[in-house]
């Protein structure tokens, strides 16, 4: 019995000291940030000690308060780098009816929720690492002037052998204002340091400082859709119809740009049609055509291409790719080098001919995707039908415009990537035909009148002329005789 109660004096000595080295070592130890107070554009370094081969989780976080206007609200941050893989982005907001996260790399995917009693949070998981543009917006509670925003992001890290951890958050593109840092092991053990991204720190954030923000955010990933889902044009709309349409000017260069105005009902949406064909020749049974720096504008628009004598074909309308097989269409798109699937429906194609349309912005999986304003370079390839020797495309695009009060609507589309030839504008059943051209005609010199060097000749007396030189001289010779006369007759009168 002594034995035994011996031995287990033995084994508590020897166990609670590493109970004890345990507990203490699994919690964060140390913490430290530099430098103490970042601006924005400055790396922040974060090192500390925690248990050997302990998995870190680095929370930055803020609270800002948002003004309301016309019962919604907004907030934007751009160029907002997002740390690497496992991390998390949420939004939580109080006082709203719903609540809105837009992010954007090469294109812009929204998300949104209800508010359930006030307060909406949206989370993104495993978001690739990068740069990104967020907005966050919504409608508020009614009677609201203010709504209060909490940004979270969330990333792991592991610690060494010897404990120490180590990390970099960027700056780039944050507010200034105060924002927390914390890291937290498993067991729940963790350390907060309170960052002020300002020369001199401020005890708290006001409602008028722009809040601070770690805030990494990117498009969250997306699953393939196994319900059917059509890519349609945009909805028509029934209009009184353009009375007008003009277009200038009607001859220009690739790039150049073209003025289109018209007259329509007062305040009516109108579709402006720009479309262009051509024949492509097909070579080891292949078909393909670029279409480069087609300038794409904000606001609703469609794009449409229509192959004829084609097997299948592939579309490329970066970062969207598009393909047919003949049965089936298959739409992904790439964001930072990796392939995700939106859409896999039904198409086929009918006696050689197909039409892939989109329409954007999109619906897919309850986020709104659009393309930003810019260039986009557009590629379409794929396998011709045997014996064909060419293949026919037609390239559209539609954007929606809306007429001012009276009736008056224009609209300026770039030319660049549109091939030589014809280039149709229409709106509503009127049309214009633009022609691209490689260069543009000029009009030659005009020619100035030889000047002769003979010396101009005299003037010739008209008959009117003749009669008064005449009278002029006759009475110059009777002036004369008289003159004569009279000096004659005084020296005779002298003698």
């Amino acid at each position: 019995m002594l034995i035994k109660q011996t031995v287990r004096i033995i084994l508590l000595i020897l166990i609670l000291p590493l109970l004890f080295a345990i507990t203490t070592t699994a919690a964060i130890s140390e913490l430290e940030i530099i430098p103490k107070n970042p601006v924005p554009g400055d790396d922040i370094n974060i090192f500390g000690v925690a248990s050997p081969n302990q998995e870190i989780t680095i929370t930055s976080s803020f609270h800002d308060i948002r003004p309301v206007s016309a019962g919604k609200y907004r907030y934007d941050l751009n160029d907002i780098e997002v740390p690497l893989k496992p991390n998390r982005f949420s939004v939580a907001s109080m006082n709203v009816k719903n609540l809105r996260v837009g992010v954007r790399t090469e294109i812009w995917i929204t998300k949104g929720i209800n508010a359930s009693e006030g307060v909406a949070t949206i989370s993104f998981d495993d978001v690739p690492h990068g740069n990104y543009d967020i907005k966050i917006f919504g409608d508020a509670l009614n009677g609201t002037s203010t709504v209060e925003i909490d940004v979270t992001a969330l990333a792991k890290i592991k610690a060494d052998s010897d404990g120490n951890f180590k990390t970099r958050i960027g700056t780039k593109g944050f507010p200034t204002g105060e924002y927390t840092i914390t890291a937290a092991a498993p067991d729940g053990a963790s350390k907060t340091i309170t960052v002020f991204s300002d020369e001199e720190p401020t005890s708290a954030l006001t409602s008028t400082s722009m809040p601070p923000t770690i805030t990494p955010t990117k498009t969250p990933r997306i699953t393939p859709i196994t319900t059917p889902v059509v890519l349609t044009l945009a909805p028509s709309v029934t209009i009184a119809g353009v009375t007008e349409l003009n277009v200038t000017p009607q001859v220009v260069v690739p790039g150049e740009t073209l003025s289109i105005s018209g007259e329509t009902s007062p305040n009516e949406e109108i579709w402006i049609d720009s479309s262009f064909e051509l024949s492509l020749p097909i070579s080891d049974g292949r078909y393909s055509a670029e279409f480069l720096g087609i300038s794409f504008i904000e606001g609703e628009k469609k794009f449409s291409a229509r192959a004829e004598n084609i097997q299948n074909i592939q579309m490329s309308l970066s970062p969207f790719t598009a393909t047919c097989n003949g049965e089936t269409i298959e739409v992904s798109t790439n964001i930072l080098g990796a392939t995700i699937p939106l859409i896999e429906k039904p198409l086929e194609i009918t006696n050689g001919t197909v039409t892939l349309s989109f329409s954007f912005p999109m619906k897919i999986s309850g986020f709104d995707i659009d393309i930003p304003p810019g260039k986009k370079d557009i590629k379409i390839s794929g396998d011709a039908i045997d014996d064909a020797s060419t293949v026919n495309l037609k390239v559209a695009t539609s954007i929606k415009v809306i007429a001012d009060p009276n009736g008056d609507f224009i609209l300026d589309i770039h030319t660049a990537g549109v091939p030589f030839g014809e280039f149709l504008i229409t709106a509503m059943g009127l049309e214009k035909t633009v022609q691209i051209v490689r260069t543009k005609p000029t009009p030659g010199p005009e020619e100035s009148p030889s000047v002769s060097q003979t010396p101009r000749p005299s003037p010739t007396p008209s008959p009117s002329q003749y009669q008064i030189l005449g009278f002029v001289i006759v009475f110059a010779i009777l002036l004369a005789i008289a003159y004569l006369v009279l000096r004659h007759k005084r020296n005779f009168l002298k003698k």
